[in-house]
Order: C-alpha cells, then structure tokens, then sequence
C-alpha cells in the first residue's frame, strides 16, 4: 500500500501514561461497541485506556493499554488473552487484540478501506472520534485546548477530518533506554475556526470539531458508509509539527493518529478468523 508521507513531526506524547481521549464535551449514548480496558481490584475499576468490540469475543485496541477487565455499556467482561502484533523484522504496531471470557451483546462492523480507493476510499472523510477520556475546555490563550483531570470515564464523540495516511514513528521511554514502535496510521489535524494559518494537514472544518487527549488509547474511529456507521481506527497519540512553537499536543495545527485497521487486515484474521478481516487475493499480494 502506497502511502501518503506526513510532515516530519515530534510526538511529545506517550500514551501509554497519558492516553487520548475525546474532547470537546459531547457526551453520547451511541457506539455500543466502544469500552473501557482496565484493572478491577477488590471490586473497583481503574481505567487505562479504551477498546472496540468487532465480535461478541473480541476487542481490538492498542498494544500500550492493558488491564484484565473490559467494560461495555457498564457491564464487565473478563479479558482472558491480550495478543500483541508483532513483525519477525523491524518494528511492531501499537496495535493489540483482546479474547473475552464472555460474549459481549454488542459489537462493530469494520470498514476495511484504504485511504485512497477506486471504489471507496478515507482521505477526506468526517470520522467520528469515539471515546471514555478526559474532555477539555478552550485555552484562555486561544491556541487549542487544555484537558481537564478528572474527567475520564465518560463516552464522548468529536468530529474531524481523515486528512493522511502515513506510518508513523514515536519514541517510547527514555533516550538512553529508547523502545520504538511503528504504526500504518490514519490522521486528522485541530483546526482553528475561521484561521487556516494553524491547518497543518488540511482546512476542512467538522461540526463538533475536536481531537483526543488522555485516556482514549483504542477509542474508536468511525465513519459513515452505505447507510451505517463503521470502524475503521482505533486511536493511538498525538504531536504537533516538528519546530513548532505551540505549548501542547492539544493546540490547533496539532495532529492526532489512529491505528488503520485496513492495514493489519491479514493479522487480525491470523488471531481471529474473523470473517469481515479475511484475507484476499488483493490483501497477499499488497
């Protein structure tokens, strides 16, 4: 798959410590299949991050969030089997797999699309950013966002606009004990109404345009297609542009990234046997 390269950027961002979530605060009812992953200690629940359901067995999500736990719609599922990807050769996706030990009542269709296509296609597409983060309000300074502590645990959705598609790289620990990984990424810019100059991959302004901040690592990212709502992402960071002056990863012009499904299609059907991920002729040749 041919893909479009992205600026070069600094992702300043872990999160695995610091995971995304969905801001501004629009909380919803909708996309059933979206859940919470985290650890459960003497009947609490601590979250970590997020996940999709795409069978009554199985949640995907990103390789940086664990937990033993999975809660949809406000009932826990246990996890019995995390699958991390992995590659025999260069590096592996933050991408991961999660076995329950009971089925879940709902769960997703996958649009397995590439972000440029003859028939369907991503690039330029609303999505729909679904997740269980913290919300964030308006920066006094007007330059972005600031996230508010404390107010994860909620389902939001925000839109923005599908704008590349890139592998994208980002450091993890320290410089003397780096761990790299690389992930085939869908991603979006913050966009400042009625201000182009802070646009970094694209102008187009969504309705409810916003991104995601900390606690969302595996949310979900959906799109409209042939009368229904799929998932074709899962949220995995964010940065902004190499140089840039900008105080956070939550100003406009900054950029967030999500794990393409399409990409891993052939692995998640390995794990799976998953029907919608089945590979094909076209999926072995690429």
């Amino acid at each position: 798959m041919k893909l479009k390269r992205l600026p070069a950027i600094v992702l300043s961002l872990f999160i695995g410590a610091v995971t995304p979530a969905v801001f501004p605060d629009t909380p919803t009812a909708g996309y059933r299949a979206v859940g919470m992953i985290g650890k459960t200690n003497t009947g609490s629940f601590a979250i970590g991050g997020s996940g999709v359901a795409i069978s009554p067995d199985w949640v995907v999500g990103v390789s940086h969030v664990g937990g033993d736990t999975f809660v949809l719609n406000g009932q826990q599922y246990p996890i019995l089997q995390k699958i991390i990807h992995k590659v025999s050769e260069g590096e592996p996706a933050d991408l991961a797999l999660y076995k329950l030990g009971k089925p879940v009542p709902a769960y997703t269709r996958v649009l397995l699309a590439p972000f440029e296509g003859a028939s369907v296609k991503l690039n330029k597409r609303t999505v729909l950013l679904v997740g269980y983060g913290r919300n964030a309000t308006l920066r006094p300074d007007g330059l972005g966002w600031l996230p508010t502590a404390g107010t994860e645990g909620v389902k939001r959705v925000a839109t923005n606009t599908i704008d590349l598609a890139d592998t994208e790289r980002y450091n993890i620990g320290s410089e003397t004990t780096p761990r790299w990984k690389s992930s085939v990424c869908l991603a979006y810019d913050l966009d400042k109404p009625g201000d182009p100059s802070f646009s970094t991959l694209g102008t187009a302004i969504t309705d409810k345009e916003g991104g995601v901040a900390a606690k969302d690592s595996g949310g979900g990212w959906f799109v409209s297609y042939g009368g229904q709502t799929l998932l074709v992402a899962v949220s995995c960071t964010v940065g902004k542009p190499k140089d840039s002056t900008l105080p956070s990863d939550y100003c406009y012009g900054a950029m967030g990234f999500g794990i393409h499904l399409y990409a891993y299609r052939d692995w998640i059907y390995a794990n799976t046997g998953l029907a919608d991920f089945a590979p094909t002729t076209a999926a072995r040749k690429r």
